[in-house]
């Protein structure tokens, strides 16, 4: 969908399949060796020129493609240079995935401004423990993390950092206070249709109170309006608005979704607003405080989702009559939960399977719930209000070996649930990827060696033990069993900084 709506002409891939598109011209990057470079095409890119486009979420069941320039993307560089003193001394981590528009705001803070990007495998990144050692090993002094991420890094392993951000979600007060009186740490705040970042607040070690998303970068303006366009007093709630030189296009092949996003600015003439739909608050200091959505939309793990697209793929998938979304909290965690009304006969694990060829793993949910219906509005739409609570699992675990028996405390500590089987995908009990990457950290803390790659390859119970039992013989098992490391949840707290 992508290659086609954007008409792209070229794939630059490493060493996967070149047939993956067919009918594209592909470049693999691993086997362009050390010969000399392609010539650069001569050729200037004006201010206004498109610089890339990034796909989000959509409401309409599929994804927007987000059309910025090459304005955005400079203005960002120079706001980062002059607003967190980027220089070219610096070395600024690479920790996003192209596809998150994150990757955008460490790419430009390092390349347009001299200093060095340092970019992180994949292998390092699901690993904190990992990740930790490799910023030292390569003196990172600047990192942008999400915030559920840094929870599990303790405070050692930010030592070479002299800068830090958190952006996506709301960082934990407390410890971002504790981190400030050591190090420079940001909040910042942006949606990807103005240029990934708008605002940002320096956070300070004697503030109390949730932390802000803060004040404006350079050549961008944040203004709280009600419903009626009007802006809001100090300490009112309203919908924030977002213009300045960041701002987008519009969405590519969506004149419609453009129109209904961005209006005309009410202040400015000839300038023009984006509607975040996100709520805010001026507070009595100048800064804008986060109150969260106004919509559908929810923001997990740093991710922007739409549900109601996560809604219309399932409500496509056969046996499906009727489908619901939400988002889920158990004890402060954010997870997904899907209702479904089967019309014939469907099991949620074959859904969740299909879903996976469609979305990316943070918009497959966590939690799935199969009604006779839905319940319904008196207009006759989905009541998603009246949908039931997601049932906790209680009872004990199905474990049939001592080392199973070992291990799956772990399990449902990270979980938060109670029973399950031994076979069940640690994905389909509401794990996540932050949650993968806590359970191996665990694991390991407790003495059981094992990658994260092996892991994903199968995520049960089972199959971990099996491997954990056929690494080193495993012949003392029965002590394992007894060991008070393995078997007390509460021994695990202080793992990642005790976060």
């Amino acid at each position: 969908l992508m290659a086609a709506e954007a008409g792209m002409g070229c794939l630059v891939l490493a060493g996967a399949d070149p047939g993956l598109l067919p009918g594209l011209e592909t470049i693999d990057l691993t086997t362009l060796g050390d010969g000399p470079a392609a010539a650069s095409a001569d050729r200037a890119a004006a201010p206004d020129s498109l610089a890339y486009v990034i796909y989000t979420s959509g409401s309409g069941g599929r994804p927007k493609g987000v059309l910025l320039d090459h304005r955005g993307a400079v203005n960002l560089a120079l706001a980062q240079r002059h607003g967190l003193a980027i220089a070219p001394r610096h070395r600024v981590l690479q920790f996003a995935p192209a596809a998150f528009d994150a990757s955008i705001w460490e790419m430009v803070m390092a390349l347009l401004n001299g200093a060095t990007l340092v970019v992180a495998p994949p292998e390092r990144i699901a690993d904190p423990a990992r990740l930790a050692a490799y910023l030292a090993e390569h003196q990172v002094s600047v990192a942008t993390l999400p915030p559920a991420y840094l929870a599990e890094l303790p405070d050692a392993a930010l030592d070479p950092l002299e800068l830090l951000i958190t952006a996506g979600e709301a960082p934990e007060a407390e410890r971002a206070r504790r981190l400030a009186r050591r190090l420079t740490y940001v909040n910042a705040y942006g949606p990807t249709e103005t240029t990934v970042c708008a605002s940002w607040h320096q956070v300070a070690p004697e503030a109390d109170g949730p932390v802000p998303i803060g004040r404006a970068i350079a050549n961008a303006s944040l203004v709280v309006l009600d419903g009626r366009g009007r802006l809001c007093p100090v300490g009112v709630p309203g919908e924030i608005h977002i213009g300045g030189a960041g701002l987008a296009r519009g969405y590519l092949g969506a004149p419609a979704l453009t129109e209904a996003a961005f209006m005309p600015h009410p202040f400015i003439p000839g300038d023009r607003l984006y509607r975040s739909g996100d709520r805010g608050v001026v507070n009595a200091d100048g800064t804008i405080g986060y109150l969260g959505r106004s919509d559908g939309q929810v923001k997990l793990r740093g991710h922007r989702v739409e549900l109601g697209e996560i809604e219309r793929v399932l409500a496509r998938q056969p046996g499906v009559a009727q489908a619901a979304v939400v988002l889920h909290r158990n004890g402060g965690a954010a997870a997904l939960a899907a209702y479904v009304a089967p019309a014939d006969a469907v099991a949620a694990d074959a859904l969740r399977r299909a879903l996976a060829w469609t979305l990316p793993e943070y918009m497959i949910p966590a939690h799935w719930m199969l009604l006779e219906a839905l319940p319904l509005t008196a207009s006759g739409k989905i009541d998603h209000a009246a949908l039931p609570p997601v049932a906790p699992v209680t009872g004990e675990v199905a474990a049939e070996t001592p080392l199973e028996a070992a291990l799956a405390p772990i399990w449902r500590d990270i979980l938060r649930c109670g029973g399950f089987s031994r076979d069940d995908r640690f994905y389909e009990l509401g794990g996540d990827s932050i949650k993968a990457i806590q359970l191996v950290g665990r694991l390991r803390q407790a003495g059981y060696q094992i990658e994260m790659r092996e892991f994903l390859a199968a995520p049960t119970l089972a199959a971990v033990a099996a491997r954990l039992a056929a690494q080193a013989g495993w012949t003392e098992m029965e002590d394992a069993a007894d060991s008070p490391v393995a078997l007390d949840p509460a021994e695990y707290q202080g793992l990642f900084g005790g976060e």
